[in-house]
């Protein structure tokens, strides 16, 4: 009898993980979901921003009507979010202990969305300068891709992570891209370059190329291929002469009354052809995660037909303690292919171990460059708190350091970390 009770035991803890895995899955898999409606607001956030730097550029007096859709459009988005928020609230609380970060992200983003209202009116009344406003519209975004951040390091599938981490850095390299659209509409608009903005834009230019090589190095062959399309498209080849147009003017004054509706036009082009990347890279998500998830119903199902048939046996021919410790300690098939296959309760309870094991060394590999990216971030806000610098400035200066010390950049940041305590002081 002891041994019945011990074998049902072990039973009920084996499909327990199982069906735990398979909650956590279908958790994530609306959290992905939000992920998607985040990406969409982003997108259109970014549009407004651009928008928003052309009509504060020409002193209110262009762009007023697209700037009043692109609003209507902003504002719908953010609809949905708040919408999604509501239905993610379950799935978020079923992250265990991972969930507390991501809403403490949540919360911090929903408060950044609250100063919308106020960008608007001033940018109405022309009360900011541009540099200004494309921060401010910055900030707000920054905020709902740290939710992204913070979905790719909960996800407990090194397949989706992947995915994740791929599609956080074409998102930063799309902000980037944005702020650069931003930069450049100002100083169109206004037919001024002054060096500062010729600065920035060479840093966005040169930063946001970084992202979008970390991302080609977590997507698939044929994701790379349509970027390097993009990268030949008419639409970036425009651009690149615009860029010289903007950043090689001498005295700083540009010509020609059609430059900024241009510039906005092309590189608006563009940032849509890079969310056509990102809505691949959802669906992939999306379509990962759910054959991810039937693939753990389809062993919880065969665990569950094993694990009866085993216990039917035990049932017919009760075995005494030794006979069962001898039954579960026979060695593992090292043919066993599924849970279905499995000769003995042990050979189920191995198999599944084995399988967990390997998950969580994949995992490892796959956070590897989330776990840099961390380190990367704080490092950037230490400098930007620190010296008064704009992200991409940060991350510029970081790369400086590394090339003339000639060490890694992931070095340079852990090192800029370890000295941040004596900064405090």
């Amino acid at each position: 009898m002891p041994d019945i009770l011990h074998n049902n035991r072990a039973v009920e803890f084996l499909i327990a993980s199982k069906r735990c895995e398979i909650q956590g899955l279908r958790d994530f898999n609306v959290i992905s979901g939000l992920i998607s409606v985040i990406g969409d607001l982003v997108h259109s956030l970014q549009r407004e921003r651009g928008a928003s730097n052309l009509f504060v550029g020409s002193q209110g007096s262009d762009y007023q009507a697209e700037l009043i859709a692109i609003r209507e459009e902003s504002d719908q988005k953010r609809s949905v979010l708040e919408h999604s928020l509501d239905q993610s609230i379950p799935a978020i609380q079923g992250m265990g202990a991972s969930s507390a970060v991501l809403f403490s992200r949540l919360s911090l983003a929903i408060q950044a969305m609250e100063e919308i209202h106020t960008l608007r009116t001033q940018t109405w009344q022309c009360a900011w300068d541009g540099q200004a406003l494309t921060q401010a519209y910055s900030a707000i975004i920054s905020s709902l891709l740290a939710v992204v951040f913070e979905a790719a390091d909960i996800a407990r599938d090194p397949k989706l992570t992947e995915i994740l981490v791929g599609l956080f850095n074409l998102m930063q390299g799309k902000e980037l891209a944005g702020q650069e659209r931003a930069a450049g509409s100002l100083a169109f608009a206004s037919g001024m370059a002054p060096v500062e903005i010729k600065s920035r834009i060479e840093h966005l230019i040169d930063y946001q190329e970084t992202c979008f090589s970390t991302y080609l190095q977590h997507v698939d062959q044929q994701a790379v291929a349509v970027w390097r399309a993009l990268e030949s498209s008419p639409c970036c080849l425009q651009i690149a002469a615009l860029r010289d147009h903007l950043c090689g003017t001498a005295k700083g004054r540009l010509t020609g009354e059609d430059l900024a509706r241009q510039w906005f036009t092309v590189q608006s082009e563009k940032q849509d052809k890079i969310r056509e990347l990102e809505i691949a890279c959802y669906e992939a998500l999306s379509m990962q995660c759910q054959l991810r998830l039937e693939e753990a119903e389809n062993r919880l199902s065969a665990n569950e037909d094993a694990v009866q048939h085993f216990m039917s046996l035990n049932e017919e021919e009760p075995t005494s303690s030794i006979e069962t410790f001898s039954l579960l300690r026979t060695p593992v098939n090292n043919n066993v292919t599924s849970p279905g296959q499995s000769r003995t309760l042990m050979d189920l309870v191995q198999y599944q171990s084995k399988r967990l094991q390997e998950v969580e060394q994949s995992l490892d590999l796959a956070r590897t460059a989330l776990e840099e990216r961390k380190i990367m971030e704080r490092a950037k806000y230490i400098l930007m708190k620190h010296r008064g610098l704009e992200e991409d400035e940060a991350y510029l200066l970081m790369r400086q350091t590394a090339m003339n010390q000639s060490r890694r950049l992931i070095d340079v940041a852990r090192s800029l970390i370890e000295m941040s305590v004596l900064w405090k002081g």
